[in-house]
């Protein structure tokens, strides 16, 4: 009769236990992260290291702003300055974990770990699967942009993930999880070409900060076609965008590696100062010196470059002081011989930004 009763105990409690677990899957709907209730905090955290765990929930109870902590608390140093316990991947297992935590501020410092320490989850198909799983589920702006980044540094060949990465850079509707994850995306796959040619697309997209995501992810990227790179950027010096084309216009100058545009890009920057006689940005002036900078520029690139940037620099109504000092900068860089003497003429310039400028570059 004991055995029948506990048998029957048992059956109940099977009963109910089944009925509160078909329950809980039923309330939680794709998507959902921010009240992930009890029973899911339980669930997830008995994967995490407890010392490492404690150590979170320490950092998480310090003051936050809109997208970050505040890195004067105690705690939170403590957590940013761990090494020991997170050094060459130790413990990506419990930091994905905390990915998957329904407290926003433990997968924000989940993330930041594994972006500082994390190795094997970039490889580990059933780990980097559950970044990938928290990267789509994740819809705040407090975890996006760093959560994204840990996504974007999977590697997609080797896990096959390559698929559902490019369709959250399309689609996913935090903005800071795109451009987080093109922080990564082709630095982190710098040999694969279907990567590159997402990453390129992406300097096309209609959000403005995207589309700068997707163009700033190129330098350093340490992508194995040079030549690719520079197509991109000179594809980009005449972008309807002028912050993009300015970005486009110095990275390509910078490079040093995109010598064979550089007649492309002093034909461009000419353009722009003989319409208005100014350039918008300070980065127009920097790409007209790093031309000079770089030993390939020929004689007669140089000799353009110094004439468009004294035109620039002339340029005092309607531009802004510092993109007629580094026009001045330019002007010394390519034309070392005559430059310090025109520089020299702005030494009573009604701005305080470009007197400050020729008194350094005359003493050099």
């Amino acid at each position: 009769m004991t055995i029948i009763t506990n048998r029957l105990i048992s059956s109940v409690n099977l009963a109910v236990v089944t009925a509160v677990l078909l329950s809980s899957q039923a309330g939680c709907k794709k998507g959902d992260h921010a009240d992930g209730g009890a029973e899911a905090a339980a669930a997830t955290n008995g994967a995490i290291d407890p010392k490492i765990l404690a150590l979170a929930k320490k950092a998480a109870a310090c003051k936050t702003y809109e997208t970050s902590f505040d890195s004067s608390c105690a705690d939170y140093k403590a957590w940013s300055d761990a090494k020991d316990d997170f050094n060459e991947g130790k413990n990506d297992a419990s930091l994905v974990g905390l990915l998957e935590d329904p407290d926003e501020k433990l997968r924000l410092l989940g993330a930041e770990k594994l972006f500082q320490y994390g190795q094997g989850y970039q490889t580990d198909k059933a780990l980097s699967a559950r970044v990938i799983v928290a990267a789509e589920k994740e819809l705040t702006k407090f975890a996006g942009y760093d959560v994204g980044r840990v996504a974007g540094s999977v590697k997609v060949r080797e896990t096959g993930l390559f698929d559902r990465v490019k369709a959250m850079i399309a689609k996913h509707p935090v903005e800071r999880i795109r451009r987080g994850i093109l922080s990564r995306f082709l630095s982190s796959n710098d040999d694969n070409d279907a990567v590159f040619a997402v990453v390129r697309d992406t300097v096309n997209d209609s959000e403005p900060e995207v589309a700068g995501a997707a163009l700033s992810s190129f330098w350093g990227s340490g992508y194995k076609k040079p030549e690719a790179v520079c197509a991109v950027y000179r594809a980009n010096i005449d972008n309807a965008r002028d912050e993009l084309a300015a970005d486009a216009s110095n990275s390509l100058a910078w490079t040093g590696r995109c010598s064979a545009d550089y007649d492309a890009l002093l034909a461009s920057l000419e353009k722009r100062a003989n319409t208005t006689g100014k350039w918008s940005s300070s980065s127009y002036s920097s790409a007209d010196r790093h031309i000079c900078e770089d030993t390939k520029a020929s004689g007669p690139q140089r000799k353009r470059a110094a004439a468009v940037a004294r035109k620039v620099a002339e340029t005092k109504t309607g531009q802004k002081a510092w993109t007629r000092a580094a026009a001045l900068d330019a002007v010394i860089k390519c034309d070392p011989k005559l430059g310090p003497g025109f520089v020299g003429k702005f030494k009573s310039d009604p701005d305080k930004t470009i007197q400050d400028k020729v008194k350094e570059l005359l003493k050099k």
